[in-house]
């Protein structure tokens, strides 16, 4: 299936075939009672007011109400269904906005970052469905009463009907030059807005050295600028659209009396009666609201018509391959990489790697920055993606399994270490599937690691990005989470960075130790324990030695 959606597949109405047919049928009945009200209306104003028949206005008025109050209930039940389908259609969209984000290609967020867009993807589907959950769903009915209502007015009188379509094409022209107009300027804050969403994700990020560097005022005045400039769009793209109305009113003030004139002119010559130039008032009204919300409607789609285009834009970014054709294996006999490369345009990052490790053995990678180390961590996570060559887990390609089944076999302890702002224990056991039923006696298996510090404020918040934690404080919760968690290869990539050199002791005793994991792989700058490892690959300038060694 292509990863490029249609609007149809985004709103997926098809789930809700059901609902819609019972909300066309309400429409039809409510069309039929919306044609009764001015019929009666009619008989009540010739046969009871004109005549003084009070039999006759009773009766009629006791119908009326009658009618009025069934009319009234089918437009509650319309209304109950309308309300349904929308806040379904809203969740599901935005549910397969978060899906989508969620398994896009890393790759396709290292430019603007995975919050700006998430954010301009949540800001477009925001603006469609304001449009769409306010009057998509009503054309059905408005097309149905249209109909119904242009019939009665022939019924009525033809000259005054074309009394009534003579000014249609008036309020499209005057739609029309207004479109042209909120076209151009939802394009404008469109841009403005991903611009903004940008700058704010970039100052988010660099608070701290914000504040260091005295770049508030700068801040504040970029931020200012943003706004100022979004809230001249909005009112100006708000004064077109109040222009427009007013023309519009205009115009329906201008039919009205022209219906009366008309109308008054066919009574003096008893082609009409009072009734009847009511009764067609009331029915003109049935084309002239309906006209003014697909009018509406239009000038909303052109503001909306840039956030649809931002929205095909993404969902045709590339998505992780979820679709595994090898069955993940209980365990982990080796992974292996030949003439294994990675690039990005020109720049050649690793090249012609190869290497063999198997099962029981624990790995140092060495090399100096920008040598390529963490980089060959991110392909064996499947994080970026090989240029050529290939990467193997128990002789099968990487990418042949399940991306998230594959994912599921590492614990990892990254450089930068991530927190979520909730407590010790649930930033250790982030995945809920995996916890025991004692987490705290879980993470006590660890204490000496962790220190009384950390495991006397297990159930304490770890705060935004981790700010109530020292760096090192954060890395022990972070190797913590990779011991709980039971996966069968263990990375720390420069996991030691934050510790002081007993705690450094204390983590390598505990990872050489183990033997929970099927593999180990170790970045570090710490030479002195290189004797401790199987094996030692060695990076320089993007090409790999590997050292075996006897630790018999």
């Amino acid at each position: 299936m292509s990863q490029k959606r249609s609007l149809h597949d985004l709103f997926n109405l098809k789930a809700h075939t059901l609902r819609i047919v019972v909300l066309v049928l309400l429409f039809a009945a409510s069309t039929a009672f919306g044609v009764i009200v001015p019929l009666l209306e009619q008989q009540l104003i010739d046969d009871g007011l004109i005549k003084r028949d009070t039999n006759v206005v009773l009766r009629f008025g006791v119908l009326f109400l009658l009618v009025v109050s069934i009319s009234k209930g089918i437009e509650f039940l319309e209304l109950s269904i309308q309300n349904k389908i929308q806040a379904d259609v809203g969740i599901k969209l935005k549910q397969k906005i978060f899906e989508h984000a969620f398994q896009l290609k890393p790759s396709q967020y290292q430019k603007d970052g995975f919050i700006k867009i998430l954010s301009d993807a949540l800001y477009d589907v925001d603006n469609v469905l304001e449009t769409v959950e306010n009057n998509f769903l009503i054309i059905g009915g408005i097309a149905i009463k249209t109909v119904g209502a242009i019939a009665a007015l022939l019924i009525i009188s033809w000259k005054l009907t074309l009394v009534v379509l003579c000014f249609i094409p008036v309020k499209i022209l005057l739609n029309n030059i207004a479109k042209k107009r909120v076209a151009h300027q939802s394009e404008s804050l469109l841009e403005t807005h991903k611009k903004y969403t940008h700058w704010f994700n970039n100052t988010v990020l660099c608070i701290p050295d914000i504040k260091l560097w005295n770049l508030k005022k700068q801040k504040e005045l970029e931020g200012i600028q943003y706004e100022a400039e979004i809230h001249r769009f909005l009112r100006k793209s708000l004064l077109v659209k109040q222009a427009n109305n007013s023309c519009s009113q205009i115009l329906d003030h201008l039919v009205t009396c022209a219906l009366y004139l008309t109308g008054v002119l066919m009574m003096l010559s008893q082609n009409l009666t009072l009734g009847g130039l009511m009764a067609f008032i009331s029915y003109s009204s049935y084309i002239v609201s309906p006209l003014d919300i697909v009018l509406g409607l239009r000038l909303s789609i052109s503001e909306i018509r840039p956030s649809i285009a931002s929205l095909r834009q993404f969902f045709s970014l590339e998505r992780e391959n979820h679709k595994g054709i090898t069955h993940m294996p209980d365990d982990t006999k080796s992974i292996s990489a030949t003439n294994l490369n990675f690039q990005i345009d020109d720049n050649v990052i690793l090249k012609d790697i190869s290497f063999e490790i198997f099962k029981g053995e624990k790995v140092a990678i060495i090399g100096d920055n920008g040598s390529g180390k963490s980089t060959l961590i991110n392909l064996l996570l499947r994080m970026q993606d090989f240029s050529s060559g290939e990467l193997c887990l128990n002789g099968n390609s990487i990418r042949e399994y399940d991306i998230d089944d594959y994912r599921s076999v590492f614990s990892v302890v990254s450089q930068k270490v991530n927190m979520f702002n909730t407590t010790i224990i649930e930033n250790v056991f982030v995945n809920k599937d995996e916890e025991p039923e004692d987490p705290a006696k879980a993470i006590g298996r660890y204490s000496d690691m962790l220190g009384p510090n950390i495991i006397n404020r297990l159930h304490d918040t770890t705060g935004s990005e981790g700010s109530f934690l020292s760096g090192g404080e954060k890395q022990k919760i972070a190797l913590a989470r990779a011991l709980c968690h039971k996966r069968k290869i263990l990375i720390l990539d420069e996991a030691a960075s934050n510790l002081d050199s007993a705690s450094h002791q204390k983590m390598l005793e505990l990872v050489l130790n183990s033997t929970d994991f099927d593999i180990v792989f170790v970045v570090t700058h710490d030479h002195e324990e290189l004797s401790r490892y199987d094996k030692i690959l060695r990076l320089e300038n993007g090409q790999l030695t590997v050292i075996k060694q006897d630790r018999s």
